[in-house]
């Protein structure tokens, strides 16, 4: 009888949703070999993004959750885009668009925690958000570590290095777009 984590079956989802909240380097290995990860990833990703909208839900409403579920791929996949290209051609790490997009995606499974604050009020809903987002940025460095095959600091070279390509693609962005609209 075939064990149920077989070699041929999929790596179960929650066990990995576990190991990335742990921050487990060995999890974003996996990840990155494994091309079948992508479903996987999306569903962490569009979880984090119901969270966000149920931590906003109060200020933005319906419109919000919705906005904050198309914003969580958006920007998930802008920033897979941005730090491997970055990772790969400044950082010298190794990694394409798809093992980065896996990595990052359950990167997100500490916005989860969002959701929690979307039940209470004042301190205590600033203090949920604040410390899912953190927990997330850590998550998010091991995962670009891991995915660059690098060490913690040229992952934060990484990141340092996509914020500033980030930030000057909106700008050009925002020129792009007030030379059309004031013309």
């Amino acid at each position: 009888m075939a064990s149920p984590e077989s070699s041929t079956s999929p790596p179960r989802f929650w066990p990995r949703v576990a190991r990335a909240l742990r921050l487990d380097p060995s999890l974003y290995d996996e990840l990155e070999a494994d091309a079948t990860g992508f479903a996987q990833a999306t569903s962490v990703v569009l979880v984090a993004g119901l969270a966000r909208g149920v931590y906003g839900l109060e200020a933005e409403g319906a419109v919000g959750v919705v906005g904050s579920l198309i914003g969580a791929v958006i920007i998930w996949f802008a920033a897979a885009a941005v730090l491997s290209a970055v990772g790969v051609r400044w950082v010298h790490g190794t990694t394409d668009f798809g093992e980065m997009l896996r990595t990052l995606g359950f990167a997100a499974a500490p916005l989860w925690l969002l959701a929690a604050g979307g039940l209470v009020t004042g301190p205590a809903h600033l203090a949920i958000g604040i410390a899912a987002h953190a927990w997330a940025v850590a998550a998010s460095v091991v995962a670009v570590r891991q995915a660059l095959d690098t060490d913690t600091a040229r992952a934060f070279a990484t990141f340092g290095l996509a914020i500033g390509v980030g930030a000057g693609l909106l700008l050009l962005l925002g020129a792009l777009v007030a030379s059309c609209v004031g013309a």
